[in-house]
């Protein structure tokens, strides 16, 4: 099922990847960066990324209760991802902090945020991109149309 909280989750997988790839290879390879603050208006991505959640979900074996039942953490694929990203950067003596932003003050994102697939679709068509498995095998990959045209 297609939820706007996996593509912006894939977007903060995306974003923390490419910073720390320029870190290891690129061009901040010597900027001495310590700190990496990742700024997102989707709570659920902030709230999976603050205060250790992540890592106390990745404990449980990415098993939660909800209604009564336990059963496995909702895109879990993408939150292991997450977690083995964040290590990275853990295991090079850098931080990750996650910040809230709220849209009154930064109405932009509201137009950024109005179709986060196909935002997911344009990001997938770069290079050396992390991609969605899930989001391939369910809608076929970028290069196909998941929804009709407007009119159509």
């Amino acid at each position: 099922m297609y939820t706007a909280g996996r593509q912006n989750l894939l977007a903060g997988c995306f974003a923390l990847d490419a910073v720390l790839k320029e870190i290891k290879t690129g061009d901040w390879k010597s900027s001495g960066i310590q700190r990496v603050v990742l700024k997102t208006r989707d709570n659920y991505l902030y709230q999976g990324g603050a205060d250790g959640r992540l890592f106390i979900w990745e404990m449980h074996e990415w098993m939660v209760k909800k209604d009564g039942t336990i059963t496995e953490r909702a895109n879990r694929d993408l939150w292991e991802d997450m977690a083995d990203t964040l290590n990275e950067y853990r295991d090079r003596g850098m931080k990750v902090a996650a910040q809230l932003l709220h849209q009154e003050k930064y109405p932009i994102l509201s137009t950024l945020e109005a179709n986060p697939i196909t935002l997911a679709l344009e990001a997938s068509n770069g290079t050396d991109l992390m991609k969605d498995r899930w989001f391939e095998e369910t809608f076929g990959g970028a290069g196909k149309k998941c929804w009709p045209e407007a009119g159509a």
